[in-house]
């Protein structure tokens, strides 16, 4: 094994397994695993019978014999030692001992053979090829004890490794291989940009930083997407994050690091072996401000990797950093504006490349701009000519469409395809949205297009580069309300009451909202709440079950649908901080019906407190059994909520719900969360 090794189990093992044996706990038994094994073994007692056998007064078969024994009690004890299910490696090592033994066997028959005159005369021979065998056999046995302990070690390694990064606790459904990761470009499209990027990733005397900068809208995600799949194609190391506001911890600044540094251990040993050992040397480190855990959990190990002589290089990818919930801090000093000056001086340049994806921010420029402009590159993608991929991805998808729902050709015409196209400018979101409105409806495709072309938005940013997008949503929720779409405008009815309490819960929501997560919050029958979320499919993925998240498909719907200047429609435009109230009400009708004390149904003695949560082995178990995904949420995100609420929006309901849970629940609430976890703890205090 490697000195990092070494110095990492010798250094940390005594603070993580104190009790643990390095060299493993013998056993009595020799469990046979392969017949290489059972073969050995049997090979040593069947020479060693032959010795007894032989009768021999010969002072180098004496010898030899109690050579064979401790060689045995070597093989013994490393088989014991050696873990189980890895034991069929030695195999081959294991063939090599019976061989030699085998060898052995033969020779002392020969010599036991001879009548007591030849054996003194054979004494010279006979103590020649017991010294070679026993030479041979040593230089076996040695090897096979040396792959048992470096097995041991191993597996000791990996063990450490599992307990110090279960520790980062990370959001694999934020990386490249979660299941909720985006899609990337469709082929044939945004070629030459994903060339451009992938020679600067293969340039050893590049830049380190790859600003990509652009409207929402504009296919950032779906370029990043796109450039992890190449890389890891062409074999070259990825760590990815794609960060997501409407999920709690795809946006946490914390979760973001925790995560980058999990991948990055799992992918390069270099990296583990220093995050690992910054883990077990101080078991707060998850917990420390964030300026610590950038130093030590990403900085120090990709620096490690830059100064390092092997060729092996790394790209870090981080998509919609705007996206964080504390983007100044993402791109600030405590993180990516340390991590990028760090990485890009000399020597180290063409080991760790930095990909970066995000809205074009002042405050992200302020921040990152200094830095990309001396070492690094930024490319605004709505600056980038679009048309001609926009093209190719709506003929294509149409051409789909009309094949699916046999429509006569020529559909679409060419001119459709022109104004689709001029619409969208920039915007590969309005083709998507285009294409999923018309696939989801169940009207004709071809009165659908026409109407989407001919739609007129009454008022609003009329100079909006998102003016077309904002038609097509609004369209998207009118034809819902109102298929004949001639009540433009009108008032509030009890079916947009309900589609903006559910549109502002999927929007707003602090986790990815589920049918029964809604009908809990929201106070409907999930019947109540299907028929929104199946009806407005072009915004985002119906689920297919009531426990399975609503995602929505891009980020233009929250900015369109919570700014009136956009959605100038009051059916349904959505004010954050009526929204946040609704939610907040939500989240204490919840907590006050389902808290109770002692809600996990922990054993222990009367009059005692209820016992450390690391000190229950089935806690998770009792959680998930007791512990309903809406009260997990209230839980976790009632603070969240309040905070965002104006005062001007705080109900008598609000309040009166919050006297009963102050009054009666506040201390179970305080119970559960403790229960729950840091994590949990960590998000109340920042909130």
């Amino acid at each position: 094994m490697g000195n990092t090794f070494s110095t990492v189990v010798n250094n940390t093992l005594s603070i993580v397994i104190p009790s643990a044996n390095v060299a493993g706990p013998a056993t009595k038994a020799i469990p046979v695993v392969g017949n290489y094994i059972g073969h050995a073994i049997e090979a040593f007692g069947k020479l060693l019978e032959t010795i007894e056998n032989a009768k021999s007064n010969n002072e180098d078969v004496a010898a030899f014999r109690v050579f064979l024994v401790a060689e045995r009690a070597k093989v013994k004890k490393a088989v014991d030692d050696a873990p189980e299910d890895r034991r069929p490696e030695l195999d081959d090592q294991f063939a090599g001992i019976a061989g030699v033994l085998s060898r052995g066997k033969v020779e002392i028959d020969r010599f036991a053979a001879l009548d007591p005159v030849r054996q003194l005369l054979y004494a010279r021979a006979i103590k020649t090829k017991l010294a070679d065998l026993k030479e041979t056999l040593k230089r076996q046995v040695d090897s096979y004890v040396t792959s048992s302990v470096n097995l041991v070690l191993e597996n000791q390694r990996r063990e450490l490794e599992r307990v110090m990064l279960e520790k980062l606790d990370p959001v694999i459904s934020g990386t490249a291989q979660g299941k909720d990761a985006p899609s990337g470009c469709m082929q044939d499209t945004r070629e030459e940009l994903l060339r451009d990027i992938i020679e600067w990733v293969n340039s050893p005397t590049g830049p380190c930083v790859f600003w990509l900068s652009g409207l929402a809208g504009t296919g950032k995600t779906a370029v990043a997407r796109s450039v992890a799949d190449r890389l890891a194609q062409a074999g070259i190391i990825v760590v990815s994050f794609f960060i997501s506001r409407h999920s709690g911890r795809r946006c946490s600044l914390y979760d973001i690091v925790h995560t980058l540094a999990f991948e990055l251990a799992r992918v390069h040993e270099t990296a583990r072996a220093i995050i690992v050992q910054a883990l077990a040397h101080d078991a707060r480190l998850n917990q420390l401000n964030i300026d610590e855990q950038v130093n030590r959990l990403l900085l120090e190990p990709l620096r490690a990797i830059a100064t390092a002589s092997s060729k092996g290089s790394v790209v870090l990818i981080m998509d919609a950093l705007d996206e964080c919930d504390n983007p100044a801090a993402l791109v600030g000093d405590g993180c990516l504006a340390k991590l990028i000056p760090s990485l890009g001086g000399p020597g180290s340049i063409g080991k760790v490349k930095i990909f970066l994806t995000s809205r074009p921010l002042a405050k992200i420029g302020e921040e990152l701009g200094p830095f990309v402009h001396r070492l690094g590159r930024e490319v605004r993608l709505h600056e980038i000519p679009t048309s001609d991929d926009i093209r190719t991805f709506l003929g294509r998808s149409l051409t789909t469409i009309r094949d699916r729902r046999n429509i006569s050709s020529p559909w679409p015409s060419e001119t459709a395809l022109d104004t689709i196209v001029q619409r969208a400018g920039s915007l590969f979101i309005y083709a998507a949205t285009v294409i999923r409105h018309i696939e989801q409806d169940q009207s004709s495709p071809r009165r659908l297009l026409d109407d989407i072309l001919s739609a007129q938005i009454t008022s609003g940013a009329r100079t909006s580069p998102y003016l077309e997008v904002d038609k097509l949503y609004l369209d998207v929720l009118s034809r819902f309300v109102d298929p004949s779409n001639s009540s433009h405008l009108c008032t509030q009815t009890p079916l947009t009451n309900r589609v903006r309490r559910v549109v502002a819960s999927v929007v707003l929501g602090r986790d990815p909202m589920s049918l029964q997560l809604i009908s809990s919050l929201l106070d409907m029958d999930i019947e109540e709440v299907l028929p929104v979320i199946s009806g407005l499919s072009a915004i985002w993925t119906p689920p297919s079950s009531k426990d399975d998240p609503i995602v929505l498909y891009h980020k233009s719907f929250p900015d369109f649908i919570l700014d009136s200047d956009r959605c100038p429609d009051q059916r349904f435009s959505i004010r954050r901080s009526t929204a946040q109230e609704w939610l907040a009400t939500g989240c204490m009708n919840v907590m006050n019906s389902l808290l109770v004390r002692d809600i996990c149904q922990i054993p222990f003695p009367a009059g005692q407190n209820l016992p450390r949560r690391d000190s229950i082995s089935d806690i998770d178990t009792r959680l998930a059994r007791h512990v309903s995904p809406p009260l997990r949420y209230s839980t976790v995100h009632l603070l969240y909520h309040l905070a965002k609420i104006t005062v001007a929006d705080i109900s008598a309901a609000l309040v009166n719900n919050l006297r009963i849970f102050c009054q009666k629940k506040l201390l179970f609430w305080l119970e559960l969360t403790c229960l729950m976890g840091p994590t949990t703890l960590s998000d109340l205090i920042i909130q």
